[in-house]
C-alpha cells in the first residue's frame, strides 16, 4: 500500500458520510451508512494480504431491501486488470459473508473506483460481456467511477464554500483541473485556514502535499503551504505509525483467522517506531502460525 492509497483510505475512514454524498448526490434521500463490512478474512486480488479494505455497508431506506457491500478502491494510475479484480472481490465478498444469520441472506453488492489520475478514456472499470447468439449468457460489473483529472477544482473548492461538499475533500484539489492556478490556491487556503479544528487543518496541509506530488506544479503548493500551521514532525508521523499498527494487527489476523489475542494488541500499539512495526510485519509476514507470530513479537 503506497502512501497514495493509505492517505485515501485515512481520509475515508475519518469522514465516510462526506465521500457518500460526493460520491452519490442524493445519498441522504435513499441510504444511509450502518458501518462496514469486515473483509479481514479476504484479501483484495493483487495484494498478499488485507491491510484495510473499504466495504460500506449501505441501508437502503425506502423501499426496504437487502443491505449493500460497496467496495471502495483507489488507482493511482487506471489498471487494465481492475475490472477483473472486482469481480473476484465481490464474488469472494457473496460467498463469504452474509448481513444476518438468517438462511440465504446476501449483500446486495456494488463497487466504486476514484481514479488519482487519468480519465473516463483511458481504462474503465467497467466492463459487460454479452454472448452474441440466441442463448442468453453474459457477464458483467458496472463501476461507480470518479476521475479527479475531470472535476474542476474551482466548482469543487465553491461547493465547499457553499457547505455542499466537506472540506474533506479540500486535499484533492491538486489534482483537479486547474488545481494548481494561483487562484485556486489562494481560494484553497482560504477555505482550509477556516477550519477551526487545529488538527484537521493541519490533517488538510499534510494531506494535500501527498497529492500534489502528482498535480501539475507541485512548487507552487510547496510555497503556498510554507509556515502551515501544520504539525507534521509528531501528529503526521504518529499517525503514520497508527496505520502500520492496523495494517499489523490485520496481518496477524489473516494469519491465524482470529482477532489478535489481548497481550499481541498490547505490544502492537504500544509501539511508535515505524521501523520496528515494519520489521515486525515482514516477520510476521513469514511466520506460518500462532507460535511463529508470538515469537516473532518477542513474545
Amino acid at each position: 500500500m503506497n502512501d497514495f492509497d493509505m492517505t485515501c483510505r485515512r481520509m475515508v475512514k475519518d469522514a465516510p458520510e462526506a465521500f457518500l454524498r460526493w460520491l452519490f448526490p442524493d445519498f441522504d434521500a435513499i441510504a444511509r451508512q450502518t458501518g462496514w463490512v469486515d473483509t479481514r478474512r479476504i484479501a483484495f486480488p493483487g495484494r498478499p494480504d488485507q491491510t484495510g479494505d473499504l466495504v460500506f455497508e449501505l441501508d437502503i431506506l425506502d423501499p426496504i431491501q437487502s443491505p449493500w457491500a460497496v467496495a471502495l478502491e483507489f488507482q493511482l494510475e487506471p489498471d487494465p486488470r481492475m475490472f477483473g479484480r472486482l469481480l473476484m472481490f465481490l464474488g469472494t465478498l457473496s460467498y463469504e459473508f452474509q448481513p444476518d444469520p438468517e438462511r440465504g441472506s446476501r449483500y446486495q453488492l456494488g463497487a466504486v473506483v476514484i481514479n488519482l489520475t487519468g480519465t473516463a478514456r483511458s481504462l474503465p472499470a467497467s466492463a459487460r460481456f454479452v454472448w452474441p447468439g440466441q442463448t442468453p449468457m453474459g457477464c458483467g460489473l458496472t463501476v461507480c467511477e470518479r476521475h479527479l483529472a475531470e472535476e474542476r477544482a474551482e466548482e469543487t473548492l465553491e461547493a465547499v464554500a457553499s457547505g455542499r461538499y466537506d472540506r474533506t475533500l479540500l486535499p484533492w484539489v491538486p489534482l483537479m483541473i486547474g488545481g494548481s492556478e494561483p487562484a485556486v490556491i489562494a481560494r484553497w487556503v482560504e477555505l482550509a485556514g477556516q477550519e477551526a479544528d487545529v488538527r484537521r487543518r493541519a490533517e488538510f496541509g499534510s494531506d494535500l502535499l501527498v497529492f500534489a506530488e502528482k498535480s501539475a506544479d507541485p512548487d507552487a503548493w510547496k510555497r503556498a503551504l510554507e509556515g502551515w500551521a501544520m504539525v507534521k514532525s509528531q501528529w503526521l508521523e504518529q499517525n503514520r505509525a497508527e496505520g502500520q499498527q492496523d495494517s499489523l494487527l490485520a496481518l496477524i489476523s489473516a494469519r491465524t483467522g482470529a482477532e489478535a489475542p489481548a497481550d499481541v494488541v498490547q505490544i502492537v500499539r504500544a509501539c511508535h517506531d515505524r521501523t520496528q512495526l515494519v520489521t515486525w510485519t515482514l516477520a510476521v509476514a513469514d511466520s506460518k502460525d500462532a507460535t511463529g507470530i508470538r515469537k516473532a513479537l518477542g513474545l
